[in-house]
C-alpha cells in the first residue's frame, strides 16, 4: 500500500515538475525534440536551440536529474559487430555517427546497472549481436571539441558537438550527444555531412582513448 501511494505521489511530482519546465521553456526546445522524427532530431534541435541553450535546461520527462553536467562522466554501449570487433580494439564510425541523426544514446554514471542491462538486452537482441564494453567519455571534453581556426563552415572557437539530457522511460540517466550545425553559406554549401565528416575524427579519436572491455567496467556486473 506505502510503495503504490509512493508511486502516485512520484508521478505526480513528475508531471508537476513538466508542466512547469515546458511553461519556462520559451524557445520550446523540449517539444521541438519530442515531437521530432527520429532521423531530424540533431538538425530540429539545433534550430530551436541557439547558442546551445538547450544544454542548459531539463529535456527530460522520465525522472531526469536535470541538465547534463560538464564534470559527469558518459558511457556509449559497444556492440560487436555493429560498433566493433569482438574484440572492442577498433571502434567504428557506426559507434558514433548517430550523433548526425537520432543522437548518440549514451548513460550517464549515476545510471543504475539495471538501466545498462536494459540498453544491453535492446541492443543485443539481434542474432549474433554481442555487448563487449563501453566507451567512457568525459562530458567536457566532448563540448569542448572547437574549430581553431576558420575553416569551410566553421569559425574559430564554434563547437562540434552537444550533450543533451534526454532521459527515456526506464531510463532517468539517458543522454544524447548531437553534432552542431555548421554555417553555411548562400550557396547552401558546405553541407552538413561534409564538415561532420570532417570532424568525426576528434570523437574518434577520444573513444579510441577510453574503451572499457565489459569484463571491467563496473566489475563484470553489467
Amino acid at each position: 500500500m506505502f510503495k503504490r501511494i509512493s508511486d502516485r505521489c512520484a508521478i505526480a511530482a513528475r508531471a508537476l515538475r513538466n508542466w512547469f519546465l515546458d511553461v519556462v521553456d520559451f524557445r520550446g526546445c523540449r517539444k521541438a525534440l519530442q515531437v521530432a522524427a527520429d532521423r531530424d532530431r540533431c538538425v530540429v534541435l539545433n534550430k530551436h536551440c541557439e547558442n546551445q541553450s538547450c544544454e542548459r535546461i531539463s529535456m527530460g520527462r522520465h525522472g531526469s536529474p536535470g541538465p547534463v553536467d560538464d564534470a559527469e562522466r558518459i558511457y556509449r554501449i559497444l556492440v560487436a559487430p555493429t560498433d566493433t570487433g569482438m574484440n572492442a580494439e577498433q571502434i567504428a564510425v557506426t559507434a558514433i555517427s548517430h550523433s548526425e541523426t537520432i543522437g548518440m544514446s549514451v548513460l550517464r554514471n549515476r545510471a543504475t546497472d539495471d538501466e545498462f542491462r536494459t540498453i544491453i538486452k535492446t541492443r543485443t537482441a539481434a542474432p549474433g549481436r554481442s555487448y563487449v564494453g563501453v566507451i567512457e567519455f568525459d562530458c567536457g571534453e566532448i563540448r569542448q571539441l572547437r574549430s581553431a581556426n576558420s575553416e569551410e563552415g566553421r569559425r574559430p572557437g564554434d563547437r562540434h558537438f552537444l550533450v543533451v539530457d534526454t532521459d527515456m522511460s526506464g531510463l532517468p540517466h539517458h543522454a544524447d550527444v548531437f553534432n552542431t550545425l555548421p554555417r553555411q553559406g548562400s550557396d547552401g554549401r558546405p553541407t552538413a555531412k561534409a564538415v561532420w565528416r570532417r570532424e568525426r575524427e576528434k570523437l574518434l579519436e577520444i573513444a579510441h582513448r577510453n574503451i572499457i572491455k565489459r569484463d571491467v567496467f563496473r566489475a563484470g556486473r553489467v
